[in-house]
């Protein structure tokens, strides 16, 4: 009988294979939650027994545990260890010049500030929701579509909820 498996290193770094599967897989984007601050790293709930370390080198920011982040799984080429990033920033790129008002992307709500929510677009782009334009639960973590407002001339992209003219109407 075939079954599918995701295979991680323990502590001794002998291969563990598991029927779970973590929030993320190597290079992708997941929002994890902090449960453990060490003086080397963080420890993520990713969905699986052993947690992922966030290295004290790869944190974009002190971390808080019970906080949720945005995380990109990747290779420690020195241990050949998953690791998780928080310096999203490093992986972002300027949004497409196609990204023109209306345009419906899929979007993972990773940060909510004073200004409103971060959106991590298709997960290339970064994009915000305004908090006086949400009307409607959005948490952190949430997966969903979104509409182009505005591409700006940094590359980010300014997103709303409702598509624009009359299509919201007829939704």
């Amino acid at each position: 009988e075939e079954i599918a498996v995701f295979v991680y290193t323990d502590s001794e770094d002998r291969p563990v294979a598991v029927t779970e599967s973590p929030k993320a897989l190597l290079d992708e984007f997941a929002v994890l939650e902090a449960k453990e601050i060490a003086p080397f790293g963080a420890f993520m709930d990713w969905g699986l027994p052993k947690d992922l370390l966030v290295p004290k080198a790869e944190m974009g920011q002190n971390m808080v545990p019970g906080k949720k982040y945005l995380i990109k799984v990747c290779i420690d080429y020195q241990t050949n260890r998953l690791i998780g990033v928080n310096k999203y920033r490093d992986f972002i790129s300027e949004a497409p010049i196609s990204y023109v008002p209306g345009t419906e992307v899929s979007g993972l709500v990773f940060d909510k500030t004073d200004l409103g929510y971060k959106v991590l677009i298709e997960d290339k782009y970064e994009g915000l929701v305004f908090a006086n334009e949400v009307f409607q639960p959005l948490e952190v973590g949430d997966l969903r579509k979104f509409f182009v407002k505005k591409r700006r001339d940094d590359g980010k992209v300014d997103l709303q909820l409702l598509p624009v003219g009359r299509v919201k109407y007829d939704e």
